[in-house]
This record gives C-alpha cells, structure tokens and sequence, in this order.
C-alpha cells in the first residue's frame, strides 16, 4: 500500500526504460473508488499528457507504462470527466450523515489502483500528536458541496505504529 502523494514526481518511463516524463498530478474516480488516471509533465510535450492507471506497471523507483498509453488532447479532456485531482480531494471535509465532521481529506490510501482509504486530519495540532486517522472506504462523495459522507460509526481509527505498511511504489 502507498499514499497516492508518494506518486508525485516519479519518473514515468516506458519499456525500454526511456524517460517519458514524471508524475505531475493524480486523477481519481471517487465513482469507482480508484486511481484514475496520472498526469505527467514532459519536456517535449507543450502539454502534459494523461496515463490511464490500468496502464501503468509500478515499481519502487519508476513507474512504467507502453509508450502509446499517453493521452493528449480530445482523449485527455474525456479522460478527465468525473475525476478529481489529489488537491482537490485534500479540500474535502468528511462528515457523517447526521452533520458530524471528522476533518479533511489529507490523503488517500492506494493498493495498486485501488482506492483503500482516507487518511484525516482535523490540523497540525491533532496531526504531531495524535497522528493522522485513517477511514476505510466506501464512502459517498457529494463533491458539489466538497464533503465526502460517511454512515454513523465507519471505520475511523488511529493506526498504531507499524499498522499501515507504505512503501514507495508497489
């Protein structure tokens, strides 16, 4: 399991180890509770394109994908419907269904593409000592009014030490 932040900048190379760019931004799908798509930044390239994550091979260093799987243009824009970036699910409150909120979206739990869980934060304070809490989905994401509902009693809790196992890259 990884933090979805941990895939920012990676360099993305296809299979012949050619560069291709690095990781610039992250695209989910809230809808399917996954990875949707990363954007990456390339020299070459005026704009940066989009790489399905069904594309994409992780490895610890490097993230590979076939040269074609890059989307640019028209295929981008449709790519993109119903995702949102990484920033903008870090603007997310989490609430129960009767109003209660149990803080922000500081980050998101990934295994491979899947979209595991939540990592909160209800500040700095509560972050250094208490520790993040961490929400196993499903959730219901109601993004028009940046909340993202949770049934009374989820799965909130406070890992202990060891419990989650990040690694950089899969």
């Amino acid at each position: 399991m990884q933090r979805a932040s941990d895939l920012l900048g990676l360099p993305v190379a296809d299979a012949n180890n050619s560069p291709l760019g690095a990781v610039g931004e992250i695209l989910l799908d809230f809808a399917r509770e996954r990875l949707g798509a990363l954007l990456i930044a390339d020299k070459n390239f005026p704009e940066p394109g989009l790489i399905p994550a069904e594309d994409i091979v992780f490895a610890p260093e490097v993230l590979t994908v076939p040269a074609d799987a890059i989307i640019r243009g028209d295929g981008a824009v449709i790519l993109r419907q119903g995702k949102i970036t990484l920033e903008e699910a870090r603007k997310l409150s989490v609430v129960t269904n009767s109003g209660s909120r149990l803080g922000n979206v500081a980050d998101l739990i990934l295994d491979g593409i899947q979209l595991v869980a939540l990592e909160l934060s209800d500040g700095l304070l509560q972050d250094v000592f208490e520790g993040r809490n961490v929400l196993s989905l499903p959730v219901s994401a109601d993004l028009a009014q940046e909340k993202l509902i949770v049934p009374e009693g989820a799965g909130l809790k406070t890992p202990s030490p060891g419990e989650w196992q990040f690694s950089r890259g899969l």
